[in-house]
């Protein structure tokens, strides 16, 4: 059984947790520790206790995060990049109904304004028919005196 000599803080980083998990590990795994000259404590560890180490790489922080949860956090980013175009596609959709809809209402505006001027058209028109009636009306009743002889309306004879 081999053994290695390390620090609390070489420790905590070669396990991969927080200095004082790496301490309390100590205490439970009673792992002889040493203190130095210079008052560093270095523990014993069994080589079989800790993780291997690939000498080869340069970037050990690379390898913390496992190939599976890497994959499915790549799918997860496809679904929601799908789901960004797809939102997008609607908005713009959304945008041209929305363009459309103000053209209609604005032609609606021009046919409404229009209508209202026939109106008001209209208006004039029956107004100056209206005068013209009744002039031609006072006209034609100052011309016709009423006769002397008419007849009283239908209460009048009736009632009295």
């Amino acid at each position: 059984m081999t053994i290695e000599s390390l620090t609390y803080k070489e420790l905590a980083d070669r396990l991969g947790c927080k200095l004082e998990s790496a301490r309390k590990m100590v205490q439970r795994k009673r792992w002889p520790r040493t203190t130095g000259n210079d008052g560093t404590v270095r523990i014993m560890v069994p080589m079989e206790e800790l993780p291997s180490r690939d000498k080869s790489e340069d970037k050990p922080e690379e390898k913390l995060v496992p190939e599976i949860l890497l994959r499915a956090l790549e799918v997860q980013i496809d679904g929601l990049k799908e789901i960004v175009e797809s939102e997008r596609k609607r908005a713009d959709t959304e945008a041209a109904r929305a363009d459309a809809e103000g053209k209609r209402a604005d032609a609606e505006h021009g046919r409404a304004t229009a209508e209202g001027k026939r109106a008001d058209a209209a208006e004039i028109d029956r107004d100056e028919w209206r005068d013209l009636f009744k002039s031609s009306q006072k006209a034609s009743n100052d011309d016709v005196e009423p006769p002397a002889h008419a007849k009283p309306g239908f209460f009048k004879r009736m009632f009295g």
